[in-house]
Order: structure tokens, then C-alpha cells, then sequence
């Protein structure tokens, strides 16, 4: 389709979208840098939900032992898929006629019919096929289903008129275990929501090392609880603040579990924190490495997924192999006990994120392919 004017942009999103505008999810900032280029007018952002009645039916029909296994496996059958493909396809019929692109998140559905017709784009923090080989615990599928979803999964790929990737790792393997042509897939990373002004960064005044993650266990947050006796060691003023685990747990000594907090609370917490702790066992491109780096902490973080190509390591951050409790120790004992050097690396990183990692940045470099795809180019 060709036109004149800004390309019109309905987005498909993995999270649920009721104003990208103003709520905080983690592409909203990219819906809204989009939108304020005299290029693109986003007219909707949304998620395809499964009628309630039918997700019941697909989670009775996959239950297996534990919840979490459950949940993950009848979210991740291809019956899901099919189902999220067609609500995905009654939301761009009911707004045919407004929109000149597909910007779709992620590949747990298909966009309906207008995967044979009008073009669409992708935008991905990983392929299931990483998932499954670098942390089967959130991909267990049987030899059957894994093949069923990657099939499908290449399908939506192949037709793609274009697939952005927020990193180089995740590129690869669109490439090379989906078989899509390198000159349809860009690696334009990924933005931050969380950008401060200059005089709301970290203070760094307390040895205060932050982990913020939902995921406890894949985050690494065993690791970190098993190495900060020696981080304590070295370091006796050192206080560990975590943040969005569910676990219900006592907050003692020099450990303060905060629990889930909202956007506003979590913007505190960095502002009065030194370091950003995220010994990850997996992992793809991390918001809260970007966040943090952005507020001017330095991260001790792990060498898996996209986080080498966000973070220097030795120059804003510092990198240890997932699950090595002694190098996180040596690690957080560093920085924590140098203030100096923290401040030092933070600086560098916040300097990086405002110059590369914005969702300004990310547009530009998306732009030439989201106009082809929507008859501009």
C-alpha cells in the first residue's frame, strides 16, 4: 500500500495496553517515540487476550504438576497460539481501514489474515528455540510440541516483512535456526522508560546494592543470597534491597525485601541505591539493566543473552558467569566498598544510555524498514 502522510501504526503487544501514552510498560516508550515522529501516528496499541472462557479450557487441558509449569505450558501450546491468532485477527479487522502497518511484539500468535496480506513487522527479545536451549525450565515442551510451535513460530517469521531484534544474540538465531534472510533482520536494541533528569540520579550515598526481578529464581537471586554473607564481610555497612519477587519473606539484618512496587517507588529506590545486582541465569535484554544504567549505577550483572551488548564490561558494569557466587561477591565487594569507581562507572553507563539506548534511537533505526513495510519506502 502506498500513501502520502505519516505511516499509519497499529501495534500488537505481549502486555495488556490501554494508553501507551501513559502507563509504563516496557514498549511504551517506544510506542511513544513512534508516535512523536512526523513519520508515524500510532493509532492503537494493544494485546490480544483469550476470552476467558476459552483460556480456562486451554489451562484445564494442559494442567500438569505445579503451577508455574502449568501456566507455562498451556501459555505456550499451539491451541494458545491459534487462539491468540484470532484475536489478534478481530482486532485488525474492527480497524482495517486505519492503519498502514502491523507492529507486532513477540511470537505467541500470528496476525490473523494479514499475514498473507498487508504487511506487518516484528519486534523480538528472543526466538522459544533460545528459551529452550539456554533455559528449558521456562520452555519444557515435548519433542512433538516444540516442533508444532517452532513451525508455526517460522511461519510468522518468514512472512514478516521485516523482524527488529533487540539484540545481536536474538538476531542470530532468527537467522540461523529460523532460516529468515539476514537483510529482513535488524538488531536495533532496545530503550529505556526510566531516563531522569540530571539531578535525579543516583546519590550513591550508602553501599547499597539493588536486584530487581520477578523471577527469583531464573534472576539469579539464589546466587546473590548465597554470596552476600561475603559481600557482608567486606563491606559491613553494605545493605542488599530487593525488589519484585513474590516470595514472602522476613526482611533482617542487612537484606530489606521490598516486594512488588510501582513505577514512582521504583524510581526512589534507584535514586538511593550505588549498584544494580542482576546475577541472572537467563536472560534476553533486561529493562532494568538499561533503567539502571540510565540512573547512573553501575550493574554486576552476567555474561548470558543480550547483556554483553548492553552493558562495557569494566567500564560501566562488570560481568561474572552465571551461577559463580564468588565472582558476584568480589564483584559487589568492589564497587560497593569504591565508592569512587561506582560513581565513575555510573557516569559512563548513564552517558551511554543517553546517547545509544533511548527509544528515540531504536526509531531510527527502525524507521527505513517500517516505511517500506507500510509503502513509503
Amino acid at each position: 500500500m502506498s500513501g502520502s502522510g505519516p505511516a499509519r501504526i497499529i501495534g500488537l503487544d505481549l502486555e495488556p495496553i490501554r494508553d501507551f501514552r501513559t502507563e509504563h510498560t516496557r514498549q511504551a516508550g517506544l510506542y511513544r517515540a513512534l508516535d512523536a515522529t512526523s513519520q508515524f501516528d500510532v493509532v492503537s496499541a494493544t494485546s490480544p487476550r483469550t476470552p476467558l472462557p476459552i483460556l480456562r479450557l486451554i489451562q484445564l487441558a494442559y494442567i500438569r504438576p505445579g503451577r508455574a509449569r502449568w501456566r507455562q505450558r498451556s501459555g505456550l501450546s499451539s491451541v494458545a497460539f491459534r487462539a491468540r491468532t484470532l484475536s489478534a485477527d478481530r482486532i485488525l479487522s474492527a480497524r482495517e481501514d486505519t492503519f498502514d502497518v502491523v507492529f507486532q511484539v513477540g511470537c505467541t500468535f500470528a496476525p490473523g489474515r494479514w499475514q498473507r496480506g498487508r504487511a506487518y513487522t516484528q519486534y523480538l527479545d528472543c526466538t522459544l528455540l533460545q528459551t529452550h536451549r539456554y533455559w528449558p525450565a521456562a520452555a519444557s515442551h515435548g519433542t512433538r510440541a516444540l516442533t508444532h510451535w517452532v513451525s508455526m513460530e517460522r511461519d510468522v517469521y518468514q512472512r514478516a516483512h521485516h523482524i527488529f531484534t533487540m539484540s545481536e544474540w536474538a538476531r542470530r538465531s532468527v537467522i540461523e535456526d529460523y532460516g529468515v534472510g539476514p537483510e529482513r533482520v535488524t538488531a536495533t536494541g532496545a530503550g529505556t522508560n526510566l531516563i531522569p533528569a540530571d539531578d535525579d540520579v543516583s546519590a550513591q550515598t550508602s553501599p547499597i546494592a539493588l536486584f530487581v526481578g520477578r523471577e527469583f529464581v531464573r534472576k539469579g537471586g539464589p546466587t546473590l543470597l548465597s554470596a552476600w554473607p561475603a559481600v557482608a564481610r567486606d563491606v559491613p555497612d553494605a545493605q542488599l534491597w530487593i525488589v519484585g519477587t513474590r516470595d514472602e519473606r522476613r526482611s533482617e539484618g542487612q537484606i530489606t525485601w521490598h516486594g512488588g512496587v510501582n513505577a514512582d517507588a521504583l524510581r526512589e529506590l534507584y535514586r538511593q541505591a550505588s549498584v544494580l545486582v542482576l546475577p541472572t541465569m537467563y536472560d534476553m535484554s533486561p529493562h532494568v539493566v538499561r533503567e539502571a544504567l540510565g540512573y547512573g549505577l553501575p550493574c554486576v550483572t552476567t555474561m548470558v543473552g543480550g547483556i554483553p551488548e548492553i552493558v562495557r564490561d569494566g567500564v560501566d558494569s562488570l560481568l561474572v558467569a552465571p551461577g559463580d557466587g564468588a565472582a558476584l561477591a568480589a564483584g559487589l565487594s568492589a564497587l560497593l566498598s569504591d565508592p569512587e569507581r561506582a560513581r565513575e562507572m555510573g557516569r559512563a553507563g548513564r552517558a551511554r544510555v543517553l546517547r545509544d539506548l533511548t527509544w528515540e534511537r531504536v526509531v531510527e533505526r527502525m524507521t527505513p524498514h517500517l516505511l517500506s513495510a507500510a509503502g513509503r519506502g
